[in-house]
């Protein structure tokens, strides 16, 4: 199977949408009340336990769907997907581990 790496400029509207549906969904946890993920007054501070909430379903939506489907809604809307070197979509290891170490690098702008 022939597969080519998507350009940066996909992946960075990729990775906008799923910015955006993750902080709609916290957003949406926000005013039902089951988390503070706005700012809070000044001397005030953010439940430890809000925080821990807030990551686990950061990194749960970008690791359940990229493990499940091999792409997140982003990389769907795109048309991309992850794969490893035989077009396999990625166990939910290999999703933990890429998630946690290695998409945390910079995203590069569109040009160049």
């Amino acid at each position: 199977m022939e597969m080519e790496y998507a350009r940066r400029c996909p992946r960075l509207v990729a990775s906008i949408i799923d910015v955006v549906i993750v902080v709609v969904v916290l957003g949406m946890l926000n005013v039902v009340g089951v988390i503070d993920t706005f700012v809070v007054e000044e001397g005030e501070s953010v439940p430890v336990l809000h925080v821990v909430i807030q990551g686990f379903i950061g990194l749960g939506y970008f690791t359940v769907l990229t493990a499940v489907w091999g792409a997140t809604l982003g990389k769907m809307a795109m048309g991309m997907r992850v794969a490893d070197e035989n077009g396999i979509k990625p166990g939910v290891g290999a999703v933990l581990l890429r998630q946690l170490w290695g998409s945390r690098r910079f995203q590069p702008s569109c040009w160049g």
